[in-house]
């Protein structure tokens, strides 16, 4: 990628392909796995709201084009707001799997009600929790985390009938 250099030594770069003996590894650290999990469970949470959100609040709410998108629109500033109050506070305050414990804790007592604010302090916290452990094998690590909380994301989100 033009003007975004490596960022890891090319004396500490190993080249080897993608193999499952590496998400073998990665799979059996209980806190990377953890991780996964918790991410991908947001994840999820998130995909299934932004799927079912229309059908909830139109249809069974009778809420206008107009003010689903205002709801929308007010859901996604909460979530960018969390999001910049994690990043420029709460992870230079407070140790990052402390704030995961915190948001996985909100996602369970919103339940379905605010999965987007819960969600803003959990994903990005618990993926970069699990990449702190993936020193040697980045590359799939990020690959797992990513694939794993968009089949998720996909496999609970509501289809139209």
């Amino acid at each position: 990628m033009m003007g975004l250099p490596e960022s890891l030594p090319a004396a500490a770069r190993r080249v080897r392909g993608v193999g499952l003996g590496q998400i073998r590894e990665l799979l059996a650290d209980r806190v990377f796995t953890g991780c996964l999990i918790a991410a991908s469970g947001a994840f999820a949470a998130f995909f299934a709201y932004l799927a079912a959100s229309p059908l909830v609040l139109q249809d069974l709410y009778g809420a206008t084009p107009q003010t689903y998108a205002l709801l929308f629109g007010l859901n996604a500033a909460g979530m960018v707001a969390v999001g910049q109050l994690n990043g420029r506070y709460l992870v230079r305050r407070f140790p990052v799997h402390a704030i995961v414990t915190a948001g996985l804790g909100l996602l369970t007592v919103a339940g379905l009600g605010m999965p987007a604010l819960a969600s803003g302090l959990l994903i990005g916290n618990a993926n970069a929790l699990a990449m702190n452990r993936t020193r040697n094998a980045a590359g799939v690590a990020s690959a797992l985390l990513g694939a794993t909380s968009f089949l998720i994301g996909a496999l609970v989100s509501p289809s139209p009938a």
